[in-house]
């Protein structure tokens, strides 16, 4: 259905409004990448379930990407064109974007937790005996601890976790590979994880070597990590709509509100550019208004 629409829409674009074949391929493949996105990542089918927040996920992934401002804001005005036609022809019944900003676009500050949110959701398991919630507590404490994306951590294997050395060899975009340390307290969670909890998520008759397993002993997918991400929220009391990449904007934000350098978070996130990375220094005004308060001989 959601293709459907985007043929009519493009149809009505070209009989009624007369735009150009280029044009028209332009609005195309920014629809189909954000269709891919809502399905593949979402688990979204049909545009009336289509939130802001998705959208500026979505706009989030490209700039991680390293898109061009431009590119990406091309992108958010064809899904605003697109959404108004939708209202327009009554397939919904108000469009969610138009109160997004336009080209500016830097949803400029991306949605973080503050350290005790954080302290909340990786304490909420801590105590817990159950293989499925150790699970879980590691899939939010890793994720936290290193600021790995979804699509990493599902795909991390055993091989890959270097407990001796407090790293985790992790694959990430374009077939590169980096080294991401992670602290003690992680250190200790993973070998218990692994020695006492893992074993019993694990199926004999189709074993994975992945660190994160299901129920039936099969490896995660994005979509249950979202689940996983989302239903701690809620238990936890936590009121902020949360989801993984979330975690890790709250990872960098946290390490530079701390110290940390660009060049460090940047290669622990694993961006191309550091223009990427240059979003997290949106996040540390208040820290930095206080520091040159403290500090200028004129403030």
């Amino acid at each position: 259905m959601m293709y459907k629409q985007v043929k009519f829409f493009l149809s009505y674009l070209s009989v009624e409004r007369g735009f150009s074949p280029n044009s028209l391929a332009a609005y195309e493949n920014d629809l189909k990448q954000i269709i891919i996105y809502l399905q593949n990542e979402k688990s979204i089918n049909d545009f009336s379930e289509v939130s802001r927040d998705d959208i500026l996920d979505f706009m989030d992934e490209r700039n991680e990407q390293g898109a061009e401002v431009a590119t990406i804001a091309r992108k958010l005005v064809s899904a605003k064109v697109f959404f108004r036609w939708l209202c327009e022809e009554d397939f919904l019944k108000k469009s969610v974007l138009e109160v997004i900003d336009g080209p500016r676009l830097q949803r400029a500050l991306p949605g973080y937790l503050t350290t005790d949110e954080v302290e909340k959701l990786l304490n909420l398991y801590r105590k817990s005996q159950d293989p499925l919630e150790k699970r879980n507590q590691i899939l939010l404490e890793t994720l936290y601890a290193s600021g790995l994306r979804a699509s990493e951590l599902i795909g991390m294997k055993l091989n890959q976790i270097q407990l001796e050395k407090n790293y985790f060899r992790v694959h990430g975009k374009g077939g590169k590979t980096r080294l991401v340390p992670f602290y003690e307290q992680l250190a200790a969670d993973l070998l218990d994880y692994i020695n006492h909890y893992r074993p019993l998520l694990t199926n004999a008759e189709s074993p994975h070597d992945e660190l994160l397993l299901s129920k039936t002993g099969q490896p995660l997918t994005r979509q249950r990590v979202w689940q996983v991400v989302q239903e701690m929220t809620i238990e936890a009391g936590i009121s902020k709509h949360v989801y993984p990449h979330m975690i890790r904007h709250s990872f960098a934000s946290h390490l530079l509100s701390n110290g940390a350098d660009l060049r460090s978070i940047q290669e622990m996130l694993g961006h191309a550019d550091i223009s990427t990375t240059q979003i997290y220094t949106h996040i540390d005004q208040d820290r930095l208004k206080s520091i040159h308060k403290q500090f200028h001989p004129r403030a």
